[in-house]
């Protein structure tokens, strides 16, 4: 406050020194109406014009440019400057440089009086600018600009695996663009930036790179009979549910959770499954293929399994004592992430077989397999049962019989010298029974019927 004071105090010294009192007043009066001198409109001198005088010599003067020019990046567009239809306001612009020096107190406008005759001052010219007129030449140029969100993707090509980075998506800001083109001619400048909206797609580059899959870790494969047309649907459409499935780090696969409910609702169709030791009609027939195929895979990826169940009955289709059975609601697969980054699970049906393919990052464990110890073999009883429908003497076997047996598999995982998993696997199989169907057995010859062959002589 005290600098303020004593800065106007040397100011009207100075200006009692150069200029008595009495022509301070006789200043100010002589221009009552007219623009102090000393201010500039755009550059152009309007000091001693009233008004009326500087707004007409501000129309004479100012050529508006033929075009103006909107940049965004590297590229630029020339729009001719009748477009934008923008407004001289040199009316506004005179009233401004009229008004300094007056209406703010005795003190201040002799010191700004002192500074403009001292210093001088320019102020801009003043335009307006109706977006609705502008708007329609701002979104022609933004037309070049604008463009979609594009989501990162993860390109898969067996063992081939490319990330495909984003794009955001932007728009042109019109509104925001416009006042930017008004305050450009403020500046006597005829270029000025574009105003763009952007937004981040719903997948980022980043993010997908944060998933961290970086390689095929393993895959595996179950051969598939074309035939049972029932049994492929199942499988298919349990593949798809779990296709294209992602497992956070630390986080627990559960294929029933992921697969649903086994129903006719759902899509699913009946075919044969293994019930109290047989093969019988059942919802879902055939999805233990999806759950063994898909089992395998983790096992070979050096996954910890949480939870598997073997087959009533061995399957010999099958690698020995590592099939896995699911039950909706009561017999689940589950296995564990631990490799610090996301599992991507891929699944597909071929013409016969069917392939599951685990993705993730790199782990640097090596998985071994032990041979197969099978011992406590039990065999299989048959039933046989008359079936008057089929032809005298002939055999139909509904169910081929299956010994039952132990199987043990040891399976070791690897970090270079490091052991992270040695587990020993025990199934227990039980013995399946044989099912025959004979049709009647022929009938003995009548006893009064005289077979002998007799030679004339």
């Amino acid at each position: 406050m005290k600098k303020w004071i004593i800065r106007t105090a040397l100011i009207l010294l100075a200006m009692a020194v150069i200029l008595p009192p009495g022509v301070v007043f006789a200043h100010a009066g002589f221009y009552r109406s007219k623009i102090y001198p000393g201010v500039k409109i755009a550059n152009i001198d309007v000091g001693g014009l009233t008004a009326k005088a500087a707004e007409a010599r501000l129309r004479a003067r100012i050529i508006a440019p033929e075009e103006f020019t909107l940049t965004y990046g590297e590229d630029d567009w020339n729009i001719p400057f009748a477009e934008l239809q923008p407004q001289l306001r040199a009316d506004r612009s005179a009233t401004e440089a009229l008004s300094l020096g007056r209406g703010g107190g005795l003190l201040d406008d002799v010191k700004l009086r002192y500074t403009l005759w001292n210093e001088g001052a320019t102020i801009p010219i003043s335009w307006s600018m109706k977006a609705a007129n502008s708007r329609p030449a701002v979104e022609k140029a933004g037309l070049a600009i604008n463009r979609p969100a594009v989501d990162a993707k993860l390109l898969i090509d067996g063992v081939n695996i490319r990330l495909e980075p984003g794009q955001s998506g932007r728009i042109t800001d019109a509104t925001a663009t416009i006042e930017r083109v008004r305050q450009a001619l403020l500046m006597n400048e005829a270029t000025a930036v574009v105003a763009v909206k952007e937004w981040q797609p719903e997948q980022t580059t980043k993010a997908l790179k944060a998933l961290r899959i970086e390689t095929l870790i393993a895959e595996f494969t179950t051969t598939l009979n074309p035939a049972l047309n029932n049994r492929r649907h199942n499988i298919a459409l349990a593949t798809r549910k779990i296709n294209d499935s992602y497992v956070n780090p630390g986080d627990i696969f559960s294929f029933n959770q992921l697969v649903g409910t086994r129903t006719s609702t759902n899509g699913f169709r009946t075919a044969p499954v293994i019930s109290g030791g047989n093969l019988v009609p059942g919802i879902g027939g055939g999805i233990c293929q999806v759950a063994t195929t898909l089992y395998n895979a983790a096992l070979k990826s050096g996954l910890p399994i949480m939870e598997r169940s073997l087959h009533s009955n061995y399957i010999s289709s099958y690698p020995a004592g590592r099939d896995a059975t699911v039950v909706d609601g009561i017999i689940d697969l589950k296995f564990q992430n631990d490799t610090g980054g996301h599992l991507l699970l891929r699944g597909e049906v071929r013409a016969q077989d069917v392939l599951f393919r685990i993705y993730g990052p790199k782990t640097g464990r090596q998985v071994s397999f032990s041979d197969a110890v099978t011992f406590n073999y039990t065999g299989f009883s048959t039933k046989v049962t008359t079936d008057t429908a089929l032809p005298v003497g002939s055999r139909v076997k509904d169910q081929s019989g299956v010994s039952g047996r132990t199987v043990t598999v040891t399976r070791t995982v690897r970090k270079g010298d490091k052991v992270l998993i040695d587990e020993t696997t025990t199934s227990r199989y039980l013995p399946r029974q044989e099912l025959l169907r004979v049709g009647p057995a022929p009938k003995p010859p009548d006893p009064t019927t005289d077979t002998t062959n007799t030679v004339s002589e």
